[in-house]
């Protein structure tokens, strides 16, 4: 699900900086660390520019690239590229901050389609917050 917008900036994370917002769900996720690493897990956030993946165990370090398949659902997947560009110790879990680049324009709209399926209605209040369609 979800979390609120905050009112203060307009994002989804109350200190958030990011232009393209992520949004909270769980998506089993498969991958490679610097070609040799094999590694799964889920997502906790995604977005079209990058990712926070959940592992079991500690895999990823500052720099590293990742070819990752994230699973949108039992019938569509996307290929990513990244870098790891942060990780932090979360109960027995290892998180690691992806950033994607290479990512086709095909494969951003997947995002973004799948993003709105999941919540509509908080996917337009955040690209339309402050507009109005009554006139005053």
């Amino acid at each position: 699900m979800f979390t609120q917008v905050s009112k203060q900036n307009g994002y989804i994370y109350p200190d958030e900086k990011r232009y393209v917002p992520r949004w909270e769900v769980k998506n089993p996720v498969t991958g490679r660390i610097d070609n040799k690493i094999d590694m799964q897990g889920e997502t906790v956030d995604l977005s079209c520019a990058g990712t926070c993946i959940a592992l079991d165990q500690d895999l990823g370090e500052v720099n590293q690239n990742v070819q990752l398949t994230v699973y949108l659902s039992d019938t569509a997947k996307v290929d990513l590229q990244g870098n790891i560009v942060w990780t932090k110790n979360v109960g027995d879990k290892k998180e690691v901050g992806v950033k994607f680049f290479n990512t086709s324009s095909k494969i951003q709209q997947m995002i973004l389609d799948y993003s709105y399926e999941v919540d509509r209605k908080t996917v337009v209040n955040h690209w339309f917050e402050g507009w109005s369609d009554s006139e005053e």
